[in-house]
């Protein structure tokens, strides 16, 4: 049986405003991915595409049904327990990097592992492997202000699966690139996700990215659709081709 890496069973969530009435961000949302899926999230500013990876993160908390990640109901975990699951079972990779200017290359990858206590040893190796992997093996030392937008999105990747996550959640993952490289990004994720066994759910504006997902979800006003993915397409690029 297929393991379903994250699952919304009746999912709303709605927020307490000056008005009358509570602002609800999502309505009544229900899905499984199972794990090695990939899922594009589509929808305009105010959707509730944000509200919809922040549950998923386990940052925050449904008004109404369950969200279950890597098989734990969120909503049954204390504050410290989801903040553990964040740093075991969820990746994030977020339109904007948030590296850390003050450390290098490496010490931006090994970060979380830090936080997790994770030996230095082990973390290093990781770090390593990952880094060889997207193209940015020499680069460990370096700074990670003296890097290009394509190579700060290369090493927040690699930060987001350290930990080997079951569930790896982007937002706009591409949209802070030019056309070039977010094609190389978006490649390099998908064969990264592929080669770990994770699952991506990842929300774009881009229709040229959502193609390459197995899976196109659309959501409005809170409300999400699933629609029948069009054939997947492929980039290939060479990750020592970016700049």
């Amino acid at each position: 049986m297929t393991e379903t890496a994250l699952e919304f069973e009746h999912v709303t969530k709605t927020y307490d405003t000056s008005g009358a009435e509570p602002f609800r961000a999502l309505h009544d949302v229900s899905f499984q991915i199972p794990r090695g899926r990939t899922v594009a999230v589509v929808g305009r500013s105010g959707s509730g595409k944000s509200t919809l990876l922040h549950l998923a993160a386990a940052i925050d908390l449904p008004t109404s049904g369950r969200v279950v990640v890597g098989g734990r109901d969120i909503s049954s975990l204390s504050d410290g327990d989801r903040s553990r699951l964040r740093r075991t079972d969820v990746g994030l990779v977020f339109q904007f990097f948030h590296l850390l200017p003050g450390l290098s290359v490496r010490d931006n990858v090994v970060l979380p592992g830090w936080i997790a206590g994770r030996p230095q040893s082990e973390l290093d190796r990781r770090a390593r492997e990952l880094l060889d992997r997207v193209g940015l093996g020499h680069y460990g030392a370096r700074p990670v202000q003296k890097l290009s937008g394509g190579e700060m999105q290369r090493v927040a990747i690699c930060r987001s699966l350290l930990a080997r996550p079951k569930v790896l959640l982007a937002d706009e993952p591409t949209g802070n690139l030019d056309d070039e490289n977010a094609r190389r990004v978006m490649s390099l994720l998908l064969e990264l996700i592929r080669e770990e066994g994770s699952t991506l759910l990842f929300v774009t504006h881009s229709e040229e990215m959502a193609a390459l997902a197995d899976e196109i979800w659309s959501i409005h006003s809170g409300t999400l659709q699933v629609s029948a993915p069009e054939p997947t397409a492929t980039l290939t690029a060479s990750p020592t081709a970016m700049n």
